[in-house]
């Protein structure tokens, strides 16, 4: 039960958890997406979502092409710095392994 350790291992149990993913955008578009969402999260957090976690996308993506190389746009400052205690999941999980997590 991978999904079940994980969401265990994250906190996600018994708690408001939102689950996020950006992909890869051109520079200016980029900064306009971030800046939006990690304006999205801070709401997300005043209503008492506890949980923050961004989950890669991409399963069964190109074999060169990891993820899809979504986790990149997690692990840059100009996101993470914006939203406090950030979860970047690196576990590539299936569609329903994603949404198993939110089960418990």
């Amino acid at each position: 039960m991978l999904c079940r350790y994980l969401a265990d291992n994250y906190g996600l149990t018994n708690n408001k958890v939102l689950g996020i993913n950006l992909r890869i955008l051109d520079g200016e578009t980029k900064n306009v997406v971030v800046n939006h969402v990690a304006d999205l999260v801070k709401d997300f957090t005043s209503k008492g979502f506890v949980r923050i976690v961004f989950i890669s996308f991409g399963f069964g993506g190109f074999e060169y092409k990891f993820l899809d190389n979504d986790s990149i746009i997690a692990q840059k400052r100009s996101f993470k710095s914006r939203v406090e205690d950030l979860m970047i999941f690196n576990e590539e999980l299936n569609p329903r392994q994603v949404l198993r997590l939110f089960n418990y």
